[in-house]
């Protein structure tokens, strides 16, 4: 779970960004113990039977700059939980500048993912989205991506051997590999939301709409 909350003045709490963060994949959890004495929330899950608000990184303008493809497939990599398949331009979220993200994310006709984010993001600008799940925040997207049935994220391994015996070895805890085995035959499963931004940019102005409303009626 994870949850920011900010306290507005002293009888004011608006809970936001709440979401699933289970290490399951498929793992759901309740926010309700949660949320007692809360004035606002806003939840990124959504059929949650709570108020749906999607990540507000979808009011930014760089989602407003037209994007043509010119790779049939791309992935971009959570820094942590790494797909390595080659051949594929390739890109990861420790990428920092927003805009050379969206035009990497934006030059695929699908992305395949394992960071929530490229996954989100893919989807806002209308790509086809394989989305590789690390935890149970993948399946709260409204409008999900395809899924890629991934067993195990097992931590990369470093293994040093002489003559049949082994000198050194070491399990990273800073990155973790699939199995991506027949990712091809996912393709097909993966949908495409050519026109949600709009969808999602409006429920932030409510919610914000919302805040503006509790905040000034609590003066």
């Amino acid at each position: 779970m994870r949850i920011v909350s900010i306290r507005i003045i002293e009888s004011r709490i608006l809970s936001f960004k709440i979401g699933h963060l289970g290490q399951d994949a498929g793992q759901n959890e309740n926010c309700c113990p949660y949320l007692d004495g809360v004035d606002l929330v806003g939840i990124r899950d959504y059929d949650v039977g709570l108020p749906w608000v999607p990540c507000a990184s979808c009011m930014h303008p760089e989602f407003d700059r037209p994007r043509s493809p010119k790779h049939e497939v791309v992935v971009f990599s959570h820094k942590k939980f790494r797909l390595n398949i080659k051949g594929l331009p390739t890109f990861t979220n420790k990428e920092v500048d927003f805009r050379a993200v969206l035009d990497f994310l934006g030059s695929g006709e699908t992305i395949l993912t394992s960071s929530f984010h490229g996954a989100y993001w893919g989807t806002l600008l209308g790509r086809k989205v394989l989305a590789f799940p690390f935890s149970s925040k993948f399946f709260g997207l409204k409008h999900r991506p395809g899924i890629y049935p991934v067993e195990r994220w097992r931590p990369k391994h470093y293994k040093v051997s002489m003559f049949g015996k082994t000198l050194y070895q070491h399990f990273s805890r800073k990155w973790f590999q699939c199995s991506i085995e027949h990712w091809q035959d996912y393709l097909e499963d993966c949908p495409r939301y050519p026109e949600i931004l709009e969808e999602y940019r409006e429920r932030n102005r409510q919610f914000y709409t919302q805040v503006l409303e509790l905040v000034n009626g609590s003066n």
